[in-house]
């Protein structure tokens, strides 16, 4: 996982006991913020400045529009 500069990750007043879930190979980029009950999937990038506050799926890119990324490594067995 790799965090850039100002990101803020946080779980929310009316879930205290539920943190965020990041999955290997994320990305969080520059001033994003993760809030709540929610799991990021392994090789998602989250752009800058975006606000997360619902799940992301596995490979996607996630800011002001999100879409599937082409070149997603595969996932490796556990």
């Amino acid at each position: 996982m790799t965090i850039q500069q100002n990101v803020t990750v946080g779980r929310k007043a009316d879930s205290p006991n539920r943190a965020p879930r990041i999955g290997r190979g994320v990305l969080l980029s520059t001033g994003a913020t993760i809030l709540g009950d929610v799991s990021i999937g392994d090789f998602a990038k989250i752009g800058a400045g975006a606000v997360v506050t619902s799940d992301v799926p596995s490979g996607v890119y996630g800011g002001r529009g999100s879409r599937p990324l082409t070149n997603c490594p595969d996932e490796v067995p556990a």
